[in-house]
Formats: structure tokens, C-alpha cells, sequence
């Protein structure tokens, strides 16, 4: 998945909250060798789970 369709999907999903929110999409290979922000989040960030 891109970049391009990873902001689609969020935004897509985003549009059903009543907050004003910015998606950061990371494609896969951010993940395979996290750097900068992605690392940031992977070390600090806490799960979140959506309950629909």
C-alpha cells in the first residue's frame, strides 16, 4: 500500500469521529527498518484499539 492510499483509508475511517485529526500513513518497509518518527512511536507510542 502507498502512501497515497494509506491517507485515503484513514481518512476514509477518520470520517466517522467528530475530531479533527491528521493520518500519518507509514508503508510497510517504515516498519521492516523503523527510523525517525515510526521508531519514535514503536519504542514510546501506546496501542490503541478501535471497538466499532
Amino acid at each position: 500500500m502507498s502512501r497515497v492510499d494509506g491517507i485515503h483509508l484513514l481518512l476514509l475511517r477518520a470520517m466517522d469521529y467528530d475530531i479533527d485529526i491528521e493520518p500519518q500513513p507509514f508503508t510497510m518497509d517504515e516498519y521492516k527498518e523503523p527510523v525517525g518518527l515510526v521508531e519514535e512511536i514503536l519504542s514510546t507510542g501506546i496501542e490503541i484499539h478501535a471497538y466499532s
